[in-house]
């Protein structure tokens, strides 16, 4: 009996493919085809799952995880992509460097991640780091079904919300200054707010800026509507508003 053998075989009266077969444990069995398209299958006996319907395809197929070995040998470990159980994973050596997992679409990285560049070297030595860099602006979009997100940066960072954007918090380079609110920043602290009265009842604060203890106790500093007979206030009061 052959130790190995290639053949032609015909798919129908028009088309054939190429088999490619070798022994193992004592039994002549194919292990790779070449379809007449042009698809190349290793241990899918010529059946080929394309659920996409790409035109060309490299099929690799088995009851445990497949792989793809690529060895530059002047390093001392290869690199691997292999499906593991409907996780894919890219390896250095042994060690899983990106993971996908095909049931819940998560990803993990091992080690700094680079978007648009290569990793930058954190600068205050963090263990890992996304770096996203652009050579004008650049920013990350966070979106659920009722709003989006996004914290930009060009040259100061910005936190806005909406797909026009509305600005909600500033961070300037240059002086450090803080804004809230989307006002002019004049201050390390600027918060930009609608005034409203004192409230005399009740436990809504009209404040630009409340602290609660966990007893709801409460200190809230705010600035009054052009109609109050005051400019500001200052109120403490425990988990009534009332209580002055």
């Amino acid at each position: 009996s052959p130790i190995s053998r290639i053949e032609g075989i015909f798919e129908d009266s028009n088309d054939s493919a190429i088999a490619l077969s070798t022994t193992e444990g004592g039994v002549l069995s194919e292990k790779m085809r070449i379809d007449s398209s042009g698809d190349v299958g290793i241990g899918n006996g010529g059946t080929f799952d394309n659920p996409n319907s790409y035109s060309k395809v490299i099929e690799i197929a088995a009851a445990s995880p497949v792989g793809l070995i690529l060895n530059d040998t002047r390093d001392t470990h290869p690199m691997s992509i292999a499906n593991e159980g409907a996780v894919m994973n890219l390896r250095y050596n042994t060690t899983s460097m990106l993971s996908l997992e095909g049931a819940t679409g998560n990803s993990t990285f091992a080690g700094n991640v680079g978007v648009g560049t290569t990793p930058i070297t954190s600068p205050n030595s963090a263990d890992t780091s996304l770096s996203i860099f652009s050579g004008q602006d650049c920013s990350i979009i966070l979106k659920d079904a009722v709003e989006t997100w996004e914290i930009y940066q060009n040259d100061d960072l910005f936190f806005t919300y909406g797909t026009t954007p509305t600005t909600v918090m500033t961070m300037q380079r240059t002086t450090g200054n803080v804004g809230i609110g989307g006002g002019t920043i004049e201050g390390k602290l600027s918060i930009d707010y609608t005034a409203a009265e004192l409230p005399t009842s009740g436990t809504t604060s009209n404040s630009a800026i409340q602290v609660t203890s966990s007893l709801n106790n409460q200190l809230n500093l705010g600035l009054n509507t052009v109609s109050g007979d005051y400019g500001g206030y200052i109120q403490v009061s425990d988990n009534n508003l009332a209580v002055p």
